[in-house]
């Protein structure tokens, strides 16, 4: 049986977009834990689940499984802002009504727009083709 030998000229955007996405959720995860860590707002269940998005993808690529990195860099960044939101709550929750606070910090900001392209970047790579087409 031949054995098929990795070259990137083989590869589509949605490789591409994919690496992208798993690089973005680990910065996302690392950022996030460099701002939260020993806030009342932390929860490392986020940092690890963004954190787990790079070694997964890695593994799912060196086991044959690469078509399915797409959903998985899907499912680690959209469960990881569910997660943050949920321990956000309160905080999101006293901006809205506007009880102590009146607007949202950066690193919230930040943490969000991170997040939102990490998971935008993954939905891209679900959807184009991981190889270029054989001619």
């Amino acid at each position: 049986m031949a054995r098929s030998q990795f070259s990137l000229s083989q590869k589509g955007f949605g490789f591409y977009a994919a690496c992208l996405a798993a690089v973005l959720c680990l910065a996302t995860g690392i950022y996030y834990n460099v701002q939260y860590t020993g806030d009342q707002y932390y929860a490392a269940n986020i940092f690890y689940t963004f954190a787990a998005a790079l070694p997964a993808a890695l593994v799912m690529a060196l086991v044959k499984l690469g078509n399915f990195v797409p959903a998985a860099l899907c499912a680690f960044s959209g469960i990881g802002f569910l997660e943050f939101i949920y321990a956000m709550y309160w905080d999101i929750s006293v901006v809205m009504v506007g009880i102590d606070k009146t607007s949202f910090d950066t690193r919230f900001i930040v943490c969000c727009v991170m997040m939102v392209v990490s998971f935008v970047v993954a939905e891209i790579s679900l959807y184009t083709k991981m190889r270029k087409a054989k001619k």
